[in-house]
């Protein structure tokens, strides 16, 4: 019973990140789609209310693996 609920918490774990790379991505591909860089700060706000699923340091690892994913494509 307790790994079932080990299983289930890391699963909703696993979709939550899924929803914010999701969010934070979307956010940079729109942006950069403006000609514009994709900041901290232009993410922020693109993303409204849906930054305060986010703690910052979270929110600024995603950032960094997504701009950098973007970089290198």
């Amino acid at each position: 019973m307790i790994d079932n609920n080990n299983q289930f918490r890391a699963r909703l774990l696993d979709e939550k990140r899924t929803v914010k790379h999701q969010l934070v991505k979307e956010a940079i591909i729109n942006i950069a789609g403006q000609h514009l860089y994709p900041s901290h700060g232009r993410v922020k706000e693109y993303l409204g209310e849906n930054f305060k699923k986010f703690q910052f340091r979270e929110f600024a690892d995603v950032w960094n693996e997504e701009v950098g994913k973007l970089l290198n494509d």
